[in-house]
């Protein structure tokens, strides 16, 4: 049994603490507010398209009461990692591990980079400071397709009757981290894949993400509302061709699969950037939009439709009722 502590127990964080602990880990999690009220009094419920998992964790707002966890899961959204910087370098201090689940570019993407990042590039990926607080060693990236909505305070729904978590080290260093994650995961029947190409991974995902969280957040439907328009569709592509040409322009050479954006292949689920927007929750523009842009003017690569539908999410965050 591990002791696994999953800072920022929402939706993600949710799905991987209750399959952990069901799993029989010992398991701790950080959260705040109804969830965490409700996960104190009954526990987590899990609702999997063919199960229901009911979980035991131990629930808290403060990470100092977690004493010695094995693994660290930080499933908070990119833009609350700053003010979590403290809490997670005390954390990662007494870990064997660290994994960030997050989406877009993650703060650890530049530690292996031999030339550095602008500084307007770094102030974008990581305006917490990570990079000079965790030890690198310890720090695995982790890229989540798991689709999960917290329906309810201590409940949490994944869309899927399958999800995946892809692993790897954010440096070569990070190997052992990496494959104590994996084997954690493993454990509970997660599929938790380990790839050294790890940068290629976020890029791929990046690009769904950033084809599809906009335009749904911008609309109000999900991921197969928006492909099975035909001009939605197009655009959506589109991005993410100018997706790939800036991971290319950064060393990190990608092709686009159409296929991806098949509406078939796609559940009816809203993406996380829509989920905020309709529950009034700060959006992952930074991380997911902006990160591009900034990435992008650096490799002197242009993103016309990117910075459209960048501006136009960013109003509507502003205008929202």
């Amino acid at each position: 049994m591990s002791h696994v502590c999953v800072f920022g127990a929402g939706a993600i964080g949710g799905h991987l603490a209750a399959r952990l602990a069901h799993a029989g880990h010992r398991v701790h999690v950080v959260a705040r507010g109804a969830h965490l009220a409700a996960m104190r009094e009954r526990g987590l419920r899990l609702l999997l398209p063919e199960q229901e998992i009911h979980a035991t964790v131990e629930a808290t707002a403060d990470a100092n009461e977690i004493a010695a966890p094995d693994v660290v899961l930080v499933t908070l959204k990119a833009n609350a990692l700053a003010a979590a910087a403290s809490a997670l370098a005390d954390l990662a201090r007494r870990a064997a591990a660290i994994a960030f689940v997050t989406n877009g570019i993650p703060w650890w993407y530049a530690l292996q980079r031999v030339a550095p990042l602008s500084a307007a590039a770094s102030a974008c990926l990581d305006p917490g400071g990570l990079a000079h607080t965790l030890a690198a060693h310890r720090v695995v990236g982790a890229v989540a397709y798991s689709p999960n909505t917290v329906v309810a305070p201590g409940v949490v729904r994944c869309a899927a009757a399958t999800s995946r978590f892809e692993l790897g080290p954010a440096t070569p260093a990070g190997v052992a981290a990496t494959q104590a994650v994996h084997e954690l995961l493993a454990s509970a029947g997660i599929e938790a894949p380990i790839d050294p190409d790890i940068r290629l991974r976020v890029w791929r995902k990046l690009a769904l993400n950033v084809a599809l969280s906009p335009v749904s957040t911008l609309t109000g439907a999900g991921n197969r509302q928006v492909t099975a328009d035909p001009t939605l569709h197009r655009l959506c592509l589109d991005l993410m061709r100018e997706v790939a040409a800036v991971a290319t322009a950064q060393g990190v050479p990608m092709s686009v699969d159409a296929s991806t954006l098949d509406p078939g292949k796609l559940s009816p689920h809203k993406p996380s950037m829509l989920q905020d927007l309709e529950a009034g929750r700060p959006l992952e523009t930074q991380s997911i939009l902006r990160a591009v842009q900034v990435l992008g003017r650096d490799a002197g690569v242009a993103t016309p439709q990117l910075d459209v539908v960048t501006a136009l999410v960013e109003m509507r965050a502003q205008t929202r009722a």
